[in-house]
């Protein structure tokens, strides 16, 4: 359903911290990516209205057309890799008024 690290559950010590690291691997990863695309904005004087952790799907449009109804030229930030061409016909068709670009393409 979505961009996100799924582990099997063992009813064992070794399989809770398991658990554990991986939420806290996940947590910190996404608090460091946030922070570098925040700053590659500051840096570079460039517009972007969002920044995601993840590369974009349909349920994040979800979200952003609640968030950004009726408004124009949204741009989204998300991190390497580009998504390919059928991905990304697909996000368009859905969401045209919403650019999701990566620090690369910008």
């Amino acid at each position: 359903m979505n961009n996100t690290p799924v582990i099997r559950w063992q009813n064992t010590n070794e399989g809770a911290l398991k658990v554990i690291e991986t939420a806290l691997r996940e947590f910190l990863r996404t608090v460091l990516i946030k922070k570098e695309m925040n700053n590659y904005i500051i840096e570079t004087n460039e517009k972007a209205d969002e920044c995601i952790c993840f590369p974009p799907e349909l349920l994040t449009l979800q979200n952003f057309q609640e968030k950004y109804q009726g408004k124009t030229n949204i741009t989204v930030l998300y991190p390497e890799p580009i998504l390919d061409k059928q991905e990304m016909g697909m996000l368009n068709v859905v969401a045209p008024n919403i650019q999701f670009k990566t620090p690369w393409q910008i």
